[in-house]
């Protein structure tokens, strides 16, 4: 990932953050119906298979404040890492687990995620909101087929459409973005020997590879 989106979600990391906690007043209704929906359902859809993460160990790639990471805590992993490139983003993440006094084994790691050379694998990793900056996807799946021991998420921001169309132009002077159709997606899996469901959620693709 290039210097300028990791320049950009550094100084956002507090923004991003908040986006978890709004108030719930009329404005952030309306906020999170049309432009947030797709981001509260990826969550859902990963922990949909709630018993699945009992004893697992999880990888959140582009971690984030670690939302994805203290979920995956109550629902029984046992050992958690959360990589990002932007120093903000992991200190609030690290953070976070201090003050929900969390007692499993994790890791949060400041790096980007072709460059860091993992010594474990994992039985899932997370990709949610992360292959919209990546300008070459075909290194991120083919690592995350060599890590992954049961299952990968992936969210892929579809092509077209308004949401699409706003979101490219607040984010032009920010960093670069990259759409998909479903066939751009399944011409990129069907290079591996894995099974994979792809699932359309309102402006993104949920992707779930099985080893």
């Amino acid at each position: 990932m290039n210097v300028r989106t990791s320049q950009f979600f550094h100084q956002y990391s507090k923004r991003f953050n908040e986006i978890y906690g709004n108030e719930n007043n009329f404005l952030n209704k309306l906020i999170n119906k049309y432009f947030r929906k797709s981001m509260r359902l990826r969550f859902e859809y990963v922990f949909r298979n709630l018993n699945d993460f009992n004893n697992s160990s999880v990888l959140d790639v582009g971690c984030g404040p670690g939302h994805y990471c203290i979920e995956a805590f109550k629902k029984g992993s046992s050992n958690i890492v959360g990589i990002d490139f932007a120093p903000n983003m992991i200190e609030i993440a690290k953070n976070k687990f201090a003050s929900e006094n969390i007692d499993v084994k994790y890791d949060f790691i400041i790096d980007d995620f072709i460059d860091y050379e993992f010594k474990n694998t994992f039985d899932y990793i997370i990709f949610m909101g992360f292959m919209d900056y990546i300008s070459d996807p075909d290194q991120i799946i083919k690592k995350a087929i060599k890590l992954t021991n049961k299952k990968s998420f992936f969210s892929f921001p579809q092509k077209g459409g308004f949401l699409a169309f706003q979101r490219k132009i607040r984010y032009s002077y920010r960093c670069k973005l990259y759409y998909y159709s479903k066939r751009d997606i399944e011409n990129l899996l069907n290079k591996y020997n894995i099974k994979y469901q792809i699932e359309e959620i309102e402006r993104d693709y949920f992707v779930t590879i099985e080893k």
